[in-house]
């Protein structure tokens, strides 16, 4: 028994140091994924943790994902959406505005909340929370969720970001999206409309309407918006 076991110990090491062992899934690099709907030819840049030093990594492929070196795991990723580059996959063709994102330390999607997030300097967990949505949501991937909720409010928040966010924003940023929030219970939830058909609209005053979602591959050209007052 002994010698059975004194051998199996050294195979095993042989195993690892020729690089057999099961347990060595390390790539050297980790997947990220830009999300409003997915964000393809995005520039994804990556900021050194005392916020001197950026370094370009490269564009996001059609899925709105790229591979980041391991090496870079405690800089901060930022995603440039460049008008007239980017595309996004709830809308046709390119984006007209350009904007940025930022990731946070615990996820590898970069997305609306995760900006939200790392600008108020506050943990996913905290920000779903306190928005009342689905933890799972706000720090993955919410594209294809059932309830369509979470992509909603990603898609109103980021028509609001521009391409310099900052501590200024921050605390407007997260009360426009609580507002959101109450906004799709109080007039679409209540109502069981379907979230993936509908767009939220803030004017100059942050006053907040709903309208028709214009699909990036829809059925038909005739869609109507419509608004409702607060």
């Amino acid at each position: 028994m002994i010698k059975k076991s004194l051998l199996a110990v050294a195979l095993a090491s042989i195993l690892t140091a020729c690089g057999g062992s099961s347990d060595s899934t390390d790539t050297g690099s980790t997947t990220y994924t830009a999300i409003d709907g997915y964000l393809s030819a995005a520039d994804v840049y990556v900021l050194s943790p005392d916020g001197s030093t950026e370094t370009f990594i490269g564009e996001t492929d059609a899925n709105g994902q790229i591979q980041i070196l391991n090496e870079y795991e405690d800089y901060t990723v930022i995603v440039r959406v460049i008008a007239g580059q980017t595309s996004d996959s709830d809308t046709a063709g390119f984006v007209t505005k350009s904007y940025e994102m930022r990731g946070t330390e615990d996820s590898t999607v970069v997305t609306p909340f995760t900006t939200l997030a790392s600008i108020n300097v506050m943990t996913l967990t905290d920000l779903a929370a306190e928005l009342q949505l689905d933890e799972a949501d706000v720090g993955g991937d919410y594209v294809n969720t059932p309830d369509g909720k979470a992509h909603l409010v990603a898609r109103t928040l980021a028509a609001l970001l521009d391409d310099d966010n900052d501590d200024d924003d921050a605390d407007h940023l997260k009360t426009l999206a609580g507002n959101s929030v109450t906004y799709i219970r109080d007039h679409h939830e209540e109502n069981g409309d379907d979230l993936d058909t509908v767009e939220l609209h803030y004017d100059t005053d942050d006053n907040l309407s709903s309208g028709v979602r214009v699909y990036s591959h829809s059925e038909s050209d005739d869609d109507s918006s419509h608004s409702e007052d607060d």
